[in-house]
């Protein structure tokens, strides 16, 4: 994790206001800016999709146990435009000596997903314009734009801050919470496709009281599927500040896209994620 990065972005985003601020700033031509520019998929005229998901862990078990990696034990369920699921799906048997493994596997891959799940929904299911509502603060100077989002749910404080660039290419996104003295700071990257930024993933380092706890970095591979760009891997390199020089590997593929079914859900056979 490039540490030297973090203080320089950390810093200048922290003193952005003691800047003069750009005379000619015109803050509707910004949003307007902000939500044409990225490929979002609930602007693709589409309901819904679903997908299998499995994981290089789960694919080792997989051949260890069936002898076939193409079993996926999760489905990811999208309705347009911010409802995404987790649907458990049915195995082949599994041997009693090894269930405690396969569940500890599972139970690892759906919180995987749900932490990446927030920020796929910021940057490429929803968009970022989607985000910034209510009572924001805009500032700006003459390199970049911030906005800050502070909301207050049982007395627990959350406070979300954006740094962009003119164009509206999002540059950091902060997410304090001051109660419990933790900051998340997520570096997102983007590629152009036909004028628009498609997400290619973003670098997390989380802090508490002031000390680096973790990180780490996710690589999106996004495949064009029915006229569609869509996210077909995710690789994932972690740091823990506990277990200095090691880093964890792991790599998410998502498959077999399906488009406008006819989807339904019912009762508690599905765990909705929920952004921040």
């Amino acid at each position: 994790m490039r540490n030297f990065y973090l203080s320089i972005v950390l810093g200048f985003t922290i003193s952005i206001s003691g800047y003069g601020q750009k005379s000619d700033f015109n803050e509707k031509d910004f949003f307007n800016s902000l939500n044409s520019s990225y490929y979002t998929l609930s602007d693709q005229k589409i309901q819904n999709f679903a997908a299998f998901v499995t994981s290089l862990k789960f694919q080792v078990f997989a051949d260890s146990m069936w002898k076939n990696q193409e079993i996926f034990p999760l489905q990811l369920i999208w309705f347009n435009p911010d409802d995404v699921y987790l649907s458990q799906l049915g195995v082949p048997k599994i041997e009693s000596d090894k269930y405690k493994e396969y569940q500890e596997i599972l139970d690892g891959l759906k919180l995987q997903l749900r932490g990446i799940l927030l920020d796929l929904q910021r940057f490429y299911l929803n968009g970022l314009y989607k985000t910034i509502s209510g009572d924001y603060k805009i500032q700006n100077n003459e390199e970049a734009v911030q906005i800050t989002i502070r909301s207050e749910t049982n007395n627990i404080v959350t406070k979300v801050k954006y740094l962009f660039g003119y164009n509206g290419l999002c540059l950091l996104n902060e997410i304090s919470y001051p109660n419990q003295k933790k900051v998340i700071v997520i570096y997102p990257r983007f590629k152009t496709v036909k004028n628009k930024w498609l997400c290619q993933g973003w670098r997390v380092q989380t802090f508490v009281n002031g000390s680096v706890e973790s990180g780490f970095e996710l690589e999106l591979t996004n495949s064009f599927i029915y006229n569609k760009w869509v996210p077909s891997n995710i690789k994932i390199e972690v740091q823990k500040a506990e277990k200095k020089g090691t880093t964890f590997y792991d790599e998410i593929s998502i498959k077999n896209y399906l488009f406008d079914q006819p989807l339904e859900l019912k009762g508690k056979a599905a765990s909705k994620q929920k952004q921040p």
